[in-house]
């Protein structure tokens, strides 16, 4: 018989910011390197919306490189393109992995994603207490927002995604 230790959050961090991984229940998860399309829209995502939310003083914004631990026993570690956390819930940052969930998680489909892969990502975000998951598909134009309990919406490129719970005005 086999037996396999669950990794934890500290042991995920000991491997460094280069290990191209994240963290479900324990088992490390492959990140692959996301191509062009992806880093574009996540860049200007990260651009536009972080200039918003400090131009407004809503509180403090984070780019894919920023583990967020959004389970523990056995730890999940997620690093959405983008999250936000609003005034009022900010935690003093850590060297190590954020410990409490973001109020807004993005993430942008990359080709080597999976529809499932993603469909596991939505949900850990929302059972761990995002309040929303926008969830970005360039090939599509499009943007799926996610709420705990409410249906999901889908914009297209021309539509406005509504936001004005997290990113007032």
């Amino acid at each position: 018989m086999v037996t396999t230790r669950l990794l934890t959050a500290d042991d995920l961090f000991r491997l460094g910011p280069d290990a191209p991984y994240e963290l479900i229940e324990g088992e490390l998860t492959p990140v692959n390197p996301p191509g062009g399309v992806h880093g574009e829209v996540a860049g200007k995502l990260s651009a536009y919306l972080g200039i918003f939310v400090l131009t407004n003083e809503l509180g403090k914004f984070y780019t894919h490189d920023t583990g967020f631990v959004l389970q523990q026993n056995p730890d999940t570690v997620l690093g959405p393109d983008f999250a936000f956390i609003r005034q009022g819930r900010l935690p003093k940052s850590p060297q190590a992995y954020i410990r409490i969930a973001p109020d807004l998680a993005i993430e942008v489909i990359s080709p080597s994603n999976t529809r499932a892969a993603v469909a596991r990502k939505t949900h850990i975000y929302l059972d761990a207490g995002v309040e929303q998951v926008w969830i970005v598909d360039p090939a599509r134009y499009e943007v799926s927002v996610y709420r705990v309990g409410q249906p999901v919406f889908t914009y297209g490129y021309d539509d406005f995604v509504p936001g004005a719970e997290l990113l007032p005005g």
